[in-house]
């Protein structure tokens, strides 16, 4: 799972989540339980996640605590 996305940042700008579009409502869940304050850019083929309010680091922690949760429910439904 940890492939399967990436923070993408500038110096000027929030640092934003490119998540595939398979992972869209689990993380969006994820992210609600979190009450993270985000905006939400939809393309084809993945989906953007900005954080206006959240540096770099805050951000990858974020993608890693829902990466170990989402592969802990993977397990126990296996």
């Amino acid at each position: 799972m940890h492939g399967s996305f990436y923070i993408k940042s500038s110096d000027n700008g929030s640092p934003q989540a490119v998540i595939p579009n398979h992972f869209l409502w689990d993380f969006v869940e994820y992210l609600a339980c979190q009450r993270i304050q985000v905006i939400y850019t939809y393309c084809d083929d993945h989906f953007m996640v900005a954080f206006p309010s959240t540096d770099r680091q805050g951000v990858q922690r974020l993608l890693d605590e829902w990466a170990t949760c989402a592969a802990r429910s993977l397990a126990a439904v296996a």
